[in-house]
């Protein structure tokens, strides 16, 4: 069964977001630790990621250390978000969505509005 977030996002079932318990990536999901993996074996061309980010309160130790490994394999991190209602529709929470994610070396680069 599939449980919902406080943003509306949909959690993995039980057992998808296993969580690494030794070595360097320790504590990250396995999925993670494989992505990192095989970034790391892109040296030729520039590797961009798009990360998708609705509020500063996403952003939890976990998220930061998955996004700080992320980008020491140099790859480029960019974001996107939605407009969402009574989530991030005021300027101040996109605001310190977007400092905090600028902090950990991620571009805000994209915003979709829907009709």
């Amino acid at each position: 069964m599939l449980a919902q977030n406080p943003f509306g996002k949909v959690n993995p079932p039980p057992g998808v977001a296993e969580y690494s318990t030794s070595g360097e990536l320790s504590g990250l999901p396995v999925f993670i630790n494989n992505i990192l993996k095989i970034l790391r074996l892109v040296k030729k061309q520039s590797l961009y990621l798009l990360l998708h980010f609705e509020h500063p309160d996403e952003l939890i130790e976990k998220t930061k250390k998955a996004i700080k490994k992320l980008r020491s394999t140099g790859a480029i991190l960019l974001s996107q978000s939605v407009f969402l209602k009574g989530i991030n529709d005021k300027v101040s929470v996109l605001e310190k969505l977007f400092e905090k994610l600028t902090a950990l070396g991620v571009r805000p680069y994209y915003i979709l509005h829907n009709d």
